[in-house]
């Protein structure tokens, strides 16, 4: 007898979850060794597109209000 049909299914299962939540999911066998990850995203495509969301609000923030740029002196 083999588990070769329920891994698959579990596999299967696993890439699913993965593409339709955009979570990362890991197949553990029973002496909990990862066997499968899969993650709908890599992590420096994800920081590199947060990056870039972070500067577009920064650069929302400046405009406006153009003088939280401008030095404030008090005598």
């Amino acid at each position: 007898m083999t588990m070769q049909p329920a891994y698959e299914r579990y596999r299967s299962g696993c890439r699913k979850i993965s593409i339709l939540t955009n979570l990362d999911v890991q197949l553990f066998d029973t002496e909990r060794v990862s066997q499968s990850r899969y993650a709908s995203y890599d992590l420096p495509t994800m920081l590199e597109r947060l990056k870039q969301e972070a500067l577009v609000q920064v650069l929302v923030y400046v405009a406006r209000s153009p003088d939280i740029l401008t030095p404030h002196c008090s005598a």
